[in-house]
């Protein structure tokens, strides 16, 4: 951590987000969306790395009979995914979880950076 309480510097931020990029690079070559990425999801070791928790909306995506539909925290759902929540037909609009899991790292990753 920087000097300055509370802030992550860009360094910080940047190594951060390497390993959060690896976690789900792991989890999408699986073909497993996990649906609720957001810095609550993340916790640290003793060394500073990264470890994921909160698996209650995994999904396996590689299944052609696999449709996700809710799922996720306000703030760090994709447009695609949020919309459905005011639209009256969201059980018959499925998302992509794996495009939905990148926005939301983008998201993260603007949180713990400001």
């Amino acid at each position: 951590m920087d000097k300055m309480r509370g802030e992550l510097g860009d360094s910080t931020v940047r190594f951060f987000l390497s390993q959060i990029c690896e976690v789900m690079g792991f989890l999408h070559k699986q073909m497993i969306a996990h649906r609720d990425i957001k810095p609550d999801n993340f916790l640290l070791d003793s060394q500073l790395n990264i470890k994921l928790c909160d698996f209650g909306l995994v999904n396996n995506v590689d299944s052609k009979n696999i449709t996700l539909y809710r799922g996720g925290t306000f703030g760090y759902m994709a447009p695609e995914v949020e919309k459905k929540y005011y639209s009256e037909v969201y059980e018959y609009t499925p998302y992509n979880g794996l495009a939905a899991d990148v926005f939301a790292i983008g998201v993260t990753c603007y949180k713990i950076l400001f």
